[in-house]
């Protein structure tokens, strides 16, 4: 590992820094970057879609781009930060005028997580905002934000990137770290990642219709072995994520960034689930899986067993 890396992570590393290096979500840079330049950028946006399609990073650009410097750019998780007290703290530093720059910038990710009380209070300053102020909301759950907040903000909707997108990301990630990754292995891992971590994430939430249909997804379009090889391999990251998180750099790199959140979120919880007896049992099965007539049928009963034995793997 590089010595820029001990100090940075590699999602940190690859993390775009200006519209250009932005990927698959050209309908809303057009947008932002024409509002920018003609002065037009209203005082408050709204970024909705799921994890890791950058939406903070976005952001960041954005307010980089109106000329704020990081120094005047506070970043808040509502996740952690959703109390009313936090929000009424807020109202009170918005009055106080940016440090270096023109603007200050909030940005407040995951928004939804805000308690009513707390969205009573920042509906208030965003009714009201002083000039030198712009807020950036980031939500993967729009319906949990109140209209009353919405009808005050612009809203993007953030879209997947088309798979093309992503594996082409992925081969310029691995040629920069002096790995190899031909652009059919990066096709499938950008088809198929996803996959493998909702099939975990449905074993995790007992959830055995999602499951059964993933399966039988993946079985009409793909290689059912290679698949199975994907969850294991996902799981193991996973295992190994949660017992030394310092090995994040190393194991999360392959993945693109929506994905490599999506498998730091399964390490931190579901260790009831997700745990080394089940990789085990999925280990003790492989070769059933890559010998048998019907390797669907092995895979369905095994995502079964996992939902109903759980923690008893």
């Amino acid at each position: 590992m590089s010595s820029a890396h001990t100090s940075s992570t590699l999602y940190r590393t690859y993390r775009p820094s200006s519209f250009a290096e932005i990927k698959g979500q050209k309908h809303i840079v057009d947008i932002l970057e024409r509002s920018i330049g003609s002065g037009t950028l209203p005082h408050a946006l709204l970024f909705a879609g799921s994890r890791g399609l950058g939406k903070t990073s976005i952001a960041r650009i954005v307010a980089h781009e109106i000329g704020t410097s990081d120094m005047d750019i506070i970043e808040i998780d509502a996740a952690s930060t959703r109390g009313i007290d936090d929000i009424r703290a807020l109202k009170e530093e918005v009055n106080v005028l940016p440090r270096e720059s023109s603007k200050k910038v909030y940005i407040i990710d995951e928004v939804h997580m805000l308690t009513r009380e707390a969205f009573n209070a920042l509906l208030k300053t965003l009714e009201e905002p002083p000039r030198h102020i712009m807020f950036i909301l980031a939500t993967t759950e729009l319906h949990k934000v109140p209209d009353t907040i919405v009808s005050r903000c612009q809203v993007h909707h953030f879209s997947r990137p088309e798979t093309n997108i992503l594996a082409e990301h992925l081969v310029e990630i691995a040629k920069k770290e002096g790995k190899t990754l031909d652009l059919e292995s990066a096709v499938f891992l950008a088809e198929k990642g996803d996959s493998g971590v909702e099939l975990l994430e449905s074993i995790a939430q007992k959830e055995v219709s999602k499951g059964l249909l993933i399966l039988s997804n993946i079985a009409s379009s793909s290689d059912i072995v290679a698949f199975f090889g994907i969850v294991i391999s996902l799981t193991r990251d996973i295992l190994f994520l949660r017992s030394d998180p310092t090995q994040k750099d190393s194991l999360v790199s392959k993945y693109p960034n929506h994905l490599s959140e999506r498998i730091q979120s399964l390490a931190s919880s579901h260790k009831e689930t997700i745990h080394s007896h089940f990789l085990l049992f999925l280990l003790e099965h492989g070769k059933l899986v890559r010998t048998s007539p019907q390797p669907l049928i092995v895979l369905e009963t095994l995502f079964l067993a996992s939902v109903e034995k759980g923690s008893a793997i």
